[in-house]
């Protein structure tokens, strides 16, 4: 290296590399050359090469070894293989060694590694590092925290359901749980996936029948919200129909779906009510949200009713197995 050391030789290899680039691109602009030239000197590996490669000879084995190991994880670093940090760059890893703290390799003996690399990140109270095991430790406060309140939220739903804990279920869960709902049916006697179960009020919709395998509307009208016991002339409801009302029809020759003593065709039926099948009630986009949201809700009560049930039928609750399927 000589006396010279990095700094001396830099301005001599940058010629050297600017003259290297114009051999190769006579037309190129000088000012290109140049900027391309210096970003290669700006990485130390290679001004450690250049200041280690004779220009007479060839390098000792042990430098060559070096030089292969540096083009190695050169090419590592393009592929993504391999990532340089601050402590562990391209230089490190072929040389095997840390730099020197008041000296960097490839840059001076007097240039110490905060000037080449910049200030190592602080490390404040808030960015404490965990060991193995305490993220352990707290990984199991959190998961027992989660499943108290959790067989609280249980406990709560499956009383919506109308399931009778016994009492030892009670101790273990929520002390300040709201009592079971009167007003609701269980959760087993209806198909919680209908979204015409959760019709309140009633709604718009259209009406379709099949022709072949395509969906045809043939009327609007208006769905009914379900309840126990409906008759619709004199025929109980179908727990695969909807209670409508046919109130506009757009195709009168068009058979009804369900027909009845003296109405076989939807003209026939305009401004009455009929049984028509849940799978040809077209809801409109708004409802069919809100009901898809309720279904998700529904699909949720479900779940926890029946694992309700089978916790009252182990007299024990097994809730690693409904995290297991819940998440």
């Amino acid at each position: 290296m000589g006396r010279a050391g990095y700094s001396g030789k830099t301005e001599k290899w940058l010629n050297e590399e600017i003259s290297s680039e114009k051999l190769k691109n006579p037309n190129a602009d000088p000012i290109a050359l140049q900027e391309i030239a210096t970003k290669r000197l700006e990485d130390r590996s290679y001004k450690w090469i250049k200041g280690h490669t004779p220009s007479s000879s060839a390098p000792p084995p042990e430098t060559q070894e070096v030089i292969d190991k540096i083009k190695h994880y050169d090419s590592l670093v393009k592929t993504g293989e391999f990532v340089p940090s601050r402590s562990e760059d391209v230089l490190v890893k072929a040389t095997g060694k840390k730099e020197h703290p008041g000296r960097t390799r490839g840059v001076g003996s007097f240039v110490g590694n905060q000037k080449v690399f910049g200030k190592p990140p602080s490390r404040g109270p808030r960015e404490k590092m965990y060991t193995a095991q305490e993220m352990d430790t707290l990984f199991e406060e959190v998961k027992k925290q989660t499943r108290a309140e959790m067989k609280n939220v249980f406990l709560e739903m499956a009383k919506t359901c109308g399931l009778i804990l016994p009492n030892a279920f009670e101790d273990e869960g929520a002390s300040n749980s709201s009592p079971p709902r009167q007003d609701q049916t269980s959760c087993h006697s209806v198909d919680q996936r209908d979204p015409f179960v959760n019709l309140k009020d009633p709604i718009s919709c259209r009406l379709g029948v099949h022709d072949g395998n395509t969906l045809i509307v043939v009327a609007e009208g208006t769905a009914r919200p379900w309840k126990e016991n409906i008759v619709v002339h004199h025929t109980p409801l179908s727990p695969q129909n909807v209670h409508v009302s046919i109130d506009k029809c757009f195709n009168s020759t068009a058979p009804l779906p369900v027909p009845w003593s003296g109405f076989s065709t939807v003209g026939e039926a305009e401004g009455s009510f009929a049984q028509w099948p849940k799978k040809l009630v077209l809801l409109s986009q708004d409802d069919q949200r809100a009901s898809k949201s309720r279904m998700a809700t529904e699909d949720m009560n479900e779940l926890v009713c029946f694992w309700s049930q089978k916790c009252v039928e182990a007299n024990s609750f097994d809730f690693d197995s409904m995290f297991n399927i819940c998440g």
